[in-house]
C-alpha cells in the first residue's frame, strides 16, 4: 500500500510541470556606436560594464509547461533580439513585440522574459530605453 501510494505521489509530481527556466546570450559590437535605442515590451534592467560591446543576457521563465515547449518556442526564436544599425545608432528590439500565449493541452503557459543589459561604461541616459555617448569620445575607441 506504500509503495502504491508513493507511485502515485511520484507519479502526480512529475505530471505536473514546475519551472522550466533558459538563459540566452547575445554581444553587438559597439565601436562606433554614439546611441543605443531599445524597442522591448519585456522587462530589462541596464548594466554599466568596462566592455567595448553590448552584451544582454535574456532569461526565460516558464511555469506550467513542459521544458519541450520552451526550447522549442527558443528554437522557433520567441525571444530573440534583433539590431538594427543606422549610422552611429544601434536599435536593439525583440524579434516578436507581441507574443501570443503558449497553449498546449493542460491549459496556458505563464512565461516571463527578464532582458539584462550591459553597456560600455561611457553610455549615459535620458530614459531608460535611449542611451548616448558623448560625441567627443576618444577616436581611438570609435572605428568609423
Amino acid at each position: 500500500m506504500k509503495l502504491l501510494a508513493f507511485l502515485c505521489l511520484v507519479s502526480f509530481a512529475h505530471s505536473s510541470n514546475a519551472q522550466v527556466r533558459e538563459m540566452m546570450f547575445n554581444s553587438f559590437p559597439a565601436d562606433s556606436v554614439l546611441q543605443v535605442k531599445f524597442d522591448f515590451q519585456d522587462s530589462l534592467v541596464v548594466h554599466s560594464w568596462h566592455n567595448s560591446a553590448i552584451f544582454i543576457e535574456t532569461e526565460v521563465i516558464m511555469t506550467g509547461c513542459p521544458e519541450s515547449l520552451l526550447k522549442h518556442a527558443m528554437a522557433k526564436g520567441r525571444y530573440r533580439i534583433e539590431a538594427n544599425r543606422m549610422n552611429q545608432t544601434l536599435i536593439l528590439k525583440q524579434s516578436e513585440l507581441t507574443r501570443a500565449p503558449i497553449n498546449y493541452p493542460k491549459g496556458t503557459c505563464d512565461e516571463l522574459v527578464l532582458h539584462r543589459i550591459y553597456l560600455p561604461t561611457d553610455f549615459k541616459t535620458q530614459d531608460h530605453l535611449e542611451w548616448h555617448r558623448s560625441d567627443e569620445v576618444s577616436k581611438s575607441t570609435i572605428n568609423y
